[in-house]
């Protein structure tokens, strides 16, 4: 094992990669945004939060599966009152804090977002779309690309929060209150990590809560940062912190801790999370 040359300037190989990647996302988002900006001028939205009938329901979700593309269905709560239908996407964007405590967090990147429909804690907002679980700097892009070539970037990203959806909440809280960094495995390598609070940019006066990867590094990369740790039942972090925004309200403790004071509803199968806790 060797220890990771992280001050080093990226190649010139991974930063054509990285203008590449961010093209390609872009693209995604620009034509899911363009499905997204229809929403409230359609009756598919009304149909599946209003039709009495699961059958009828069901029928408005394919409709609006087929609309949000390329945005990835994730899961739906088809009989709640209302039902909610969730959907994540890639956005490459500007920082996402709107004060950064240093200019290392003020860097370009790329989110994992949620898009939702419906809603019980804001039912005048039937349509939402924010952060969700992770802030993937510019940097630890380019180290991605750099260090794992020939994997599917993309797919590295949605792995990384799957891991994080399955984690401990108790710890991920702990990792925050001590600041200290830890690892997010995937299957080419680790997304050095640490939670993030502060102010969210496009939603003023809103709790940011994220992940964000510093970097990432290959296999044959040496670290002494914990792997952390998976979560079982309610401690799993997608069903408590990194629950989606319109699922939760917080109440902000200090300038590290936000204390959640509500999470509605609290099913797996909504949110993608896999039986058990595995990763």
């Amino acid at each position: 094992m060797r220890t990771a040359p992280d001050s080093t300037p990226l190649s010139t190989e991974a930063r054509r990669g990285l203008r590449l990647f961010r093209q390609r996302l872009k693209a995604d988002y620009t034509a899911f945004d363009a499905g997204f900006e229809t929403l409230a001028r359609i009756d598919d939205v009304g149909s599946f939060l209003l039709r009495s009938t699961i059958k009828g329901r069901l029928r408005a979700l394919d409709r609006l599966k087929r609309r949000l593309k390329p945005a990835r269905f994730e899961g739906v709560h088809i009989d709640g009152r209302p039902p909610v239908a969730l959907w994540s996407i890639l956005k490459p964007r500007g920082a996402v804090n709107a004060d950064p405590e240093h200019p290392r967090d003020a860097q370009d990147c790329v989110t994992f977002n949620y898009c939702m429909i419906g809603s019980p804690l804001i039912p005048d907002t039937p349509i939402a779309e924010g952060c969700w679980s992770l802030e993937v700097t510019d940097h630890a892009l380019g180290r991605m690309i750099e260090r794992a070539p020939k994997a599917d970037h993309a797919g590295l990203i949605r792995e990384a929060h799957r891991r994080l959806k399955n984690s401990s909440a108790t710890t991920l809280q702990a990792h925050s209150s001590a600041r200290q960094q830890f690892l997010v495995p995937t299957s080419a390598g680790s997304c050095v990590c640490e939670m993030m609070t502060g102010t969210e940019i496009s939603r003023p006066g809103q709790a940011s809560i994220l992940v964000k990867v510093r970097t990432f590094l290959s296999p044959d990369l040496d670290s002494d940062l914990p792997i952390l740790r998976i979560g079982r039942g309610e401690d799993r972090a997608g069903l408590n912190v990194l629950i989606p925004m319109p699922l939760r309200t917080t109440e902000k403790i200090d300038d590290r801790t936000y204390e959640l004071s509500g999470v509605i509803p609290r099913e797996p199968e909504l949110l993608g999370l896999v039986s058990g806790g595995d990763a």
